[in-house]
């Protein structure tokens, strides 16, 4: 996949060479299914996921975009950007809504996302959450709410476009699971 990247991007593969290496390890699963199968509530219309040299392609051209510098991360970190499931059209929604976030506000955009106490109420299998009801993406997680895996998924999902390396992780605990985002800074 690498060498793939750098035949039809060798200029941009060369100036970010760490960010091709954290797609090639990635990519595999790019387009096919969500990178973070197995995640306990992903609805995403895995169709919607770019191929590897489009997703490639909007890191390289919004670079200077970047809350990091993508050309000085190390691939270790780029690997929890590179493997961003969204589409382009809710990354560029993303960078619009949140492309001027200082870094030190990234923990409030979890909670930007409504906490449907309702939606939970009625079914504890959260089969009645209000997101439920549209379709899965950022635009409708933050209008309709959810739980903390949404949110979570949400922070992840609007970080990692913004070029921060982060992840979702979720645990059980004495009172049921819990999911959270995590992020470098």
């Amino acid at each position: 996949l690498l060498a793939d990247l750098h035949e039809k991007f060798p200029a941009d593969v060369d100036k970010f060479p760490h960010l091709a290496l954290a797609f090639a390890l990635t990519g595999a699963a790019a387009g096919k299914r969500p990178i973070t199968a197995g995640w306990a509530r992903n609805h995403r219309d895995i169709n919607g996921i770019p191929p590897l040299q489009e997703s490639f392609r909007f890191y390289v051209t919004n670079a200077k975009r970047m809350l990091y510098p993508l050309d000085k991360l190390p691939w270790p970190l780029l690997v929890y950007v590179a493997d961003n499931d969204l589409s382009l059209e809710e990354r560029t929604w993303a960078m619009t809504r949140y492309g001027q976030t200082p870094p030190e506000a990234f923990g409030k955009i979890y909670y930007e996302v409504p906490y449907d106490m309702e939606g939970l109420k009625k079914a504890k299998d959260q089969s009645a959450l209000k997101v439920n009801s549209v379709p899965y993406t950022l635009e409708n997680i933050l209008l309709k709410g959810g739980v903390c895996a949404d949110r979570a998924y949400y922070a992840t999902r609007v970080l990692k476009t913004l070029g921060v390396p982060s992840f979702f992780d979720a645990g059980e605990g004495s009172r049921g699971g819990h999911a959270r985002e995590h992020r470098s800074e």
